[in-house]
């Protein structure tokens, strides 16, 4: 039983220092992988962006197309209770 104690220390040491190896390793994992994800989240923010100023672009050229009607359609609504 006397002769446990040593051999018991030993593994608890070896045990110790496997872990702190392990862990170094999923910090390692851990972090590779948050880059790999904030990469992603900057290229889906990207795209994104792309698509809305497409979106933002119709809406103007829209507005463009129908800003002289809008402009004028004062005159014809008078022009139209004139007659």
């Amino acid at each position: 039983m006397i002769l446990l104690i040593p051999v018991n220390s030993l593994i608890a040491a070896k045990i110790r220092k496997l872990h702190s190896v392990q862990m170094k390793e999923k910090d390692k994992r851990v972090k590779h992988m948050s880059e790999i994800l904030q990469g992603i989240k900057v290229k889906v923010n990207c795209a994104t962006l792309i698509a809305f100023k497409h979106q933002l672009s119709v809406v103007d050229y829209r507005k463009t197309q129908t800003g002289s009607f809008l402009q004028n359609s004062p005159f014809l609504v008078l022009g139209i209770k004139k007659t």
